[in-house]
C-alpha cells in the first residue's frame, strides 16, 4: 500500500465553497493552499485573450503548447479578498479569473486530455512535499490519490446558485440572472460529471459532505473534526 501523504484533497462541484473552505482548513493546518480551478481559468483566460475558443484548443494541439510556455504562478489573496490570483508572465490576474464566462471556458477545456495531463503533471510538482491543500474536481482521485484526507463537498444547485449569485453582487455584477446563473451550474455539473477524462466523483475513501444547510464555519469544523480523528 502507497504511503499517505500530508495533503488534504478537496473536491465538488461549481459554486460548492471549496476555494474558501480550502483557504480556512489551510490556514488553520498551516499547510499551502492549491487552487486547480485557477490553473484552469488561467488557460482559458490566455485562450480568449489570443482570440480562441475550446474549439479551436481541441483542432491544434500547437495552442496548448503555445499556452504551456507562458510561466504560471499561483499567488495568494489580496487581504480581504476570497480567491488567490495568478500571475502569467508579467501580468497578475484576479477578478478576471472569475467571470460566468471564464469559469464555462475552464470547465469546457477541462475534458481535454493533454490540458489535463500537463496541468495534473503541475499539481503534482507543486503539492509533491506535502503538506498542501488542494482542491477542484479530481484531486482526491487522480492528482492525490495517496492523499490523507480527501473531501467531498456537495450542495444542492440552487443553493450553489444562491451563494455564486452572492458573490456576483458582492463584485458589482447585476447583470446575471438567476436562472441563467442556475442553468450555467447545471451545465457545468453536466459536462464535469460526464467527461471521459477525470470526471468529477467522489474518491471511494472520501468523506463527504452535503453543504446544502450548513454555513462555512460548520464544514470547516467538521472536516477539522474528521482530519483530527485520523492522523498520519
Amino acid at each position: 500500500m502507497a504511503e499517505k501523504l500530508a495533503i488534504v484533497t478537496i473536491d465538488g462541484p461549481a459554486g460548492v465553497g471549496k476555494t474558501t473552505i480550502s483557504r480556512m482548513v489551510a490556514a488553520h493546518l498551516g499547510y499551502t493552499c492549491l487552487d486547480t480551478g485557477a490553473m484552469y481559468r488561467s488557460f482559458a483566460w490566455m485562450l480568449t485573450r489570443t482570440g480562441h475558443d475550446g474549439e479551436d484548443l481541441k483542432k491544434d494541439p500547437s495552442l496548448l503548447a503555445m499556452l504551456g510556455n507562458v510561466e504560471m504562478v499561483l499567488l495568494p489573496p489580496l487581504p480581504g479578498e476570497e480567491n488567490g490570483r495568478v500571475r502569467l508572465g508579467g501580468q497578475v490576474l484576479g477578478p478576471e479569473l472569475r467571470t460566468e464566462a471564464i469559469s464555462f471556458l475552464a470547465s469546457e477545456i477541462a475534458s481535454l486530455p493533454e490540458l489535463r495531463r500537463v496541468l495534473t503533471l503541475m499539481q503534482q510538482r507543486l503539492g509533491a512535499k506535502g503538506r498542501v491543500v488542494i482542491e477542484g474536481r479530481d484531486t482526491g482521485t487522480v492528482v492525490f490519490p495517496q492523499a490523507a484526507w480527501k473531501f467531498f463537498l456537495d450542495a444542492t444547485p440552487e443553493e450553489r446558485t444562491t451563494r455564486r449569485l452572492r458573490q456576483l453582487r458582492a463584485r458589482g455584477d447585476m447583470a446575471t440572472s438567476e436562472a441563467a446563473l442556475l442553468e450555467s451550474i447545471v451545465a457545468r455539473d453536466l459536462a464535469d460529471r460526464n467527461r471521459s477524462i477525470a470526471p468529477l466523483v467522489a474518491a471511494a475513501d472520501a468523506y463527504t459532505i452535503d453543504t446544502t444547510n450548513l454555513d462555512i464555519r460548520a464544514v470547516v469544523g467538521e472536516m477539522l473534526a474528521h482530519i483530527g480523528s485520523k492522523p498520519l
